[in-house]
C-alpha cells in the first residue's frame, strides 16, 4: 500500500533554495523564485503582479489573491534585501506587469512551472515530495510557512502573510511535521533525556 503523502509534509531548505536562485539564467528566473519564496505568491499571483502593486517605501506588496481579494504583504519588513532586488528588476519602469515573457508579453502561468523544472535541473535539486517529479512552485509557500514557523512566528501571522481565509489552512500547511522532522525530534528529545540523567 502506497503512502499518502500531505504536501505540507515537505519543504525546501533556505540553504536550498538560495542554491536554486543563484542557478537562474537571468533576472527575471531569479526574481520569480524569490517572488514564490519570500512574499509567498501563488504562481498566478506571480503573473499578475504589477509594478502598481508595489510599495516601495513602506516594503508593501498589494496581491489580488484568491476570491479577487486585494490582500497586503509586508515582506520589507522580513526581507528588505527582495524588495531592493524587485527595484532594481524593475528599473525605471512606472506601470505594467513585472514578469514578461520574452515576446513582451504577460508571462504564461504554465511558463513558471517550466522555468522551476529547468532551474531544478540545473540545480540538481529535486522536489523533496516523492510524487513531483520537479521543483513546483506550491513548495515555495510551504517552505516559507515553515522557515516563519521555525522563526516562531505565530501563527496568526503566517495566516495573514499567505493571506489564507481559514486557520486550518494555515495550521495544515505551518504545523505538519514530516518523518523526518519526526525522526529528529525523537533524537533531540532523548538526547535531553540523556544528559538529564547523567547529571
Amino acid at each position: 500500500m502506497k503512502k499518502q503523502y500531505k504536501d505540507s509534509e515537505f519543504s525546501l531548505t533556505i540553504n536550498e533554495i538560495q542554491i536554486l536562485i543563484n542557478a537562474c539564467d537571468n533576472m527575471r528566473d531569479r526574481m520569480i523564485v524569490e517572488s514564490l519564496y519570500y512574499p509567498a505568491l501563488r504562481r498566478f499571483e506571480v503573473c499578475d503582479l504589477c509594478i502598481e502593486n508595489i510599495d516601495f517605501n513602506r516594503g508593501r506588496i498589494e496581491v489580488l489573491g484568491k476570491g479577487n481579494k486585494l490582500s497586503p504583504i509586508p515582506v520589507g519588513s522580513l526581507y528588505p534585501q527582495y524588495i531592493a532586488n524587485l527595484k532594481h528588476f524593475i528599473g525605471n519602469k512606472r506601470m505594467g506587469f513585472i514578469f514578461l515573457s520574452n515576446r513582451g508579453r504577460k508571462l504564461e502561468i504554465s511558463r513558471i512551472n517550466q522555468i522551476l523544472a529547468k532551474i531544478g535541473e540545473k540545480a540538481n535539486i529535486k522536489n523533496p515530495n516523492p510524487h513531483k517529479k520537479h521543483i513546483n512552485p506550491h513548495i515555495f509557500r510551504h517552505s516559507q510557512a515553515r522557515h516563519l514557523k521555525n522563526r516562531r512566528f505565530q501563527i496568526e501571522f503566517v495566516q495573514k502573510y499567505l493571506r489564507h481565509t481559514k486557520r486550518e489552512t494555515t495550521a495544515d500547511t505551518y504545523g505538519t511535521l514530516s518523518i523526518d522532522e519526526m525522526e529528529n525530534l525523537a533524537i533531540e528529545n532523548d538526547q535531553v533525556n540523556t544528559q538529564r540523567m547523567l547529571r
